[in-house]
């Protein structure tokens, strides 16, 4: 911009040139390429890998750091978006899954799971069933974990449910943020 000075710009352009030249910056240009070929999207990433920076010179890994997170899974920033409970309900659901060898499961299932860890380990997450029963509504809402059987009569707490995103992406999501009792539990085996 104006404000640069020319020797500034000289720099950096300078700069650009050598790391265009870089073999790994070439390699994670490749990756971008094949990832979508559109001068748009080339504009859009890099515009996005500047706005981040904050050393005033750009390497490989701001490039690779935009353009990994880019091609994560939206699950997985669905998933670090969640609350504290609605991620407990979901470790909940892990560990049924882990127990019933990938079974469907239902509420009530969960439910039990959620209580045993937050009677034993974290009270302070402890909540009515009510409120777990709203946290695992917005897990459906986001089509997270889904119903067997929409048509059935079956009352709401024990109808048969599926988990939609791979157990090893919730354990992902715990990383984020998460009380360590969460994280711990999250990680072990059986609840």
């Amino acid at each position: 911009n104006d404000e640069c000075s020319s020797e500034a710009k000289r720099d950096w352009n300078a700069h650009i040139q050598q790391l265009l030249k870089a073999a790994d910056v070439q390699k994670t240009l490749r990756r971008l390429f094949a990832t979508n070929s559109t001068i748009g999207f080339l504009k859009q990433f890099l515009y996005t890998v500047l706005a981040l920076m904050e050393e005033q010179r750009l390497t490989n890994d701001h490039l690779l750091e935009v353009l990994n997170d880019q091609n994560s899974p939206p699950e997985v920033s669905l998933l670090s978006g969640l609350s504290v409970l609605e991620m407990c309900v979901l470790i909940a659901v892990k560990h049924v899954l882990f127990l019933y060898e990938d079974q469907p499961f239902n509420f009530e299932m969960a439910y039990y799971e959620y209580d045993k860890f937050a009677t034993r380990k974290a009270k302070m997450f402890r909540y009515d069933r009510a409120v777990v029963m709203k946290a695992w509504e917005a897990l459906e809402d986001l089509e997270i974990i889904t119903p067997l059987d929409k048509g059935t009569k079956v009352q709401k707490e024990y109808k048969l449910h599926l988990l939609q995103i791979p157990t090893d992406m919730i354990l992902s999501a715990v990383e984020n943020g998460l009380p360590l009792s969460v994280k711990e539990w999250a990680s072990s085996g059986i609840s």
